[in-house]
């Protein structure tokens, strides 16, 4: 069962959007570029966004200062990045396909994060605690079934 979770997010993280060759060149420079303390950042930046969700109240709990931080340090990636590092490739995939192809660049900058907090050994094991609530059965006849 705890192959199956793994397998389900793994899927969830790495379904992307269409992405042009000028998208794609942008998501290589950026992915070629992003240090460990920028993936670190990266993560702490998708923890305290999905903090801002109603849902986790009371589950995440970020001081102001801690966010203002948090949203600092993912500012000057960006700045680094798209304004100094990937510029070019940035400036070609909105010149030569548009809002859309810029839009899949930041969308692979979010499942960079995500990818970050999913890799951490600590996190899959966490995720793999619903494994005991998995009916295998049903899900196996559900695949299974015409």
């Amino acid at each position: 069962m705890k192959k199956f979770v793994v397998f389900f997010i793994g899927v969830f993280i790495t379904a992307s959007a269409y992405a042009g060759q000028y998208a794609d060149a942008l998501n290589k420079c950026i992915a070629s570029s992003v240090t460990d303390k920028d993936k670190a950042n990266l993560a702490r930046w998708a923890l305290a966004a999905i903090g801002q969700h109603p849902e986790m109240v009371g589950i995440v709990s970020i001081s102001l200062e801690k966010r203002e931080e948090i949203n600092r340090a993912f500012g000057l990636l960006n700045n680094r990045l798209l304004g100094e590092t990937c510029a070019k490739e940035l400036r070609d995939t909105v010149q030569f396909e548009g809002k859309a192809g810029a839009s899949s660049s930041f969308e692979f900058f979010g499942r960079l994060a995500m990818q970050e907090v999913m890799a951490n050994q600590m996190v899959l094991e966490g995720l793999s605690g619903a494994a005991k609530y998995l009916d295998m059965a049903k899900i196996n006849s559900a695949i299974n079934s015409r």
